[in-house]
């Protein structure tokens, strides 16, 4: 299958790099996907299909701090 090229999806600034687009890509997804599970780094892992220990992983090489998940009644 192939994808139209009509410029119709367009994410973000197109100056930039593929490594460093890919980067804040990845960087805002697993933000929103934390912030979705409240921190939960578990749950986060999870939705996102990986290891909690791979999830921490790319959180620190892309300078992403956790929200603080909600505490018990």
């Amino acid at each position: 299958a192939h994808v139209p090229l009509d410029g119709g999806a367009t994410v973000g600034s197109l100056d930039l790099p593929l490594k460093e687009a890919r980067d804040r890509f990845e960087r805002d997804y697993i933000a929103s996907v934390l912030h979705h599970h409240h921190g939960r780094v578990p749950e986060a892992a999870r939705a996102l299909g990986l290891q909690r220990t791979n999830l921490y992983r790319k959180m620190r090489q892309l300078h992403l701090v956790a929200p603080s998940a909600p505490r018990g009644h």
